[in-house]
């Protein structure tokens, strides 16, 4: 990463910036806090310089809507609870590499990047939504910790390729949340190897994202994901078979001190050691085991939608 917040990140910070930090602080009056005591557990009564700016940024400087989204994500985050990243469902789940991110990695646009392969999917994880739900969080906000992301915006690279899909009521009411509030803007997502059931499951997403966010999702080949937006050498090896990143999820979680809640990220650059073999989830009578070359199989997964209960 080019720039980390920490705490002295006035001197980053242009001029309009600091000026709309200023009114946001102006705003949380005592009168203001009284009324939304769950963003004072969440945040403080005197959030940090970088709790607004990793929200102030995305909203594009307007104060009010910056604390207005603030607001909700403490909501948000209350009713998922507080995780640390040594925390062993956390680790167990970022060791999957269902989801993952290489902090050093960026896109030809600047942007901060997400990758991840459904099937790796853990199938103790597959009907565990808020599970899936802290751990795409946690993402966002490691990402949301440099100011490069936040200026540009985070992209997201799918490989759908074998990819099993539940869907639920209560994985698009988080979807809908986190895109709306997260402290990080999704600029932009590629998605691999489109599966046969894309468009139906895309329609099932626009019912709770808005249209300019469902227009930012396109399907693109490897060859011009890596010509038109991305470098292959950033891209996991845990996420496609082309890839040449040999970064490791292990080494970076190694980095943070033990049971170190929300921990501020230090610079960190791609860890080289090779990847290990990940036990991932039975289906049937078999099971697999993830490394750089992913099997060929090409069945067509079904897709379950289930009614909240």
């Amino acid at each position: 990463m080019e720039t980390v917040l920490d705490d002295d990140i006035q001197s980053q910070l242009t001029a309009s910036e600091v000026e709309a930090l200023a009114t946001v602080r102006s705003m949380l009056t005592p009168e203001w806090l009284d009324k939304h005591p769950i963003f004072v557990q969440v945040f403080s009564a005197q959030p940090s310089t970088f709790d607004i700016v990793r929200f102030l940024i995305p909203k594009k400087l307007n104060p009010v809507d910056t604390l207005s989204v603030m607001d909700t994500y403490s909501v948000l985050r209350s009713e998922l609870g507080a995780w640390t990243l040594n925390d062993p469902t956390v680790k167990e789940f970022l060791l999957s590499h269902l989801s993952m991110i290489n902090p050093a990695a960026r896109t030809k646009k600047g942007r901060g990047l997400i990758f991840v392969k459904p099937s790796n999917m853990p199938s103790k994880f597959e009907s565990d939504w808020k599970t899936q739900a802290k751990m795409t969080l946690l993402l966002l906000e490691v990402l949301a910790r440099d100011l490069a992301s936040l200026r540009c915006g985070i992209a997201v690279v799918v490989d759908m390729r074998d990819a099993p899909f539940t869907l639920n009521a209560g994985q698009g009411k988080f979807l809908r949340a986190l895109v709306s509030n997260a402290p990080a803007r999704i600029k932009a997502v590629y998605i691999l190897r489109s599966p046969w059931y894309l468009a139906p499951l895309l329609k099932f997403a626009s019912v709770f994202v808005k249209k300019k966010i469902m227009d930012r999702i396109r399907t693109i080949k490897w060859k011009q994901l890596c010509r038109d937006v991305l470098d292959p050498d950033s891209v996991p090896v845990h996420i496609h078979e082309k890839a040449k990143s040999k970064f490791s999820v292990g080494a970076w979680l190694s980095t943070f001190a033990p049971s170190t809640p929300d921990q501020p990220l230090q610079k960190i650059e791609a860890a080289s050691s090779e990847p290990a073999a990940i036990p991932l989830r039975k289906s049937g009578h078999h099971s697999r085991t993830h490394t750089a070359k992913p099997k060929t199989s090409r069945k067509h997964p079904k897709i379950k939608l289930h009614k909240s209960k």
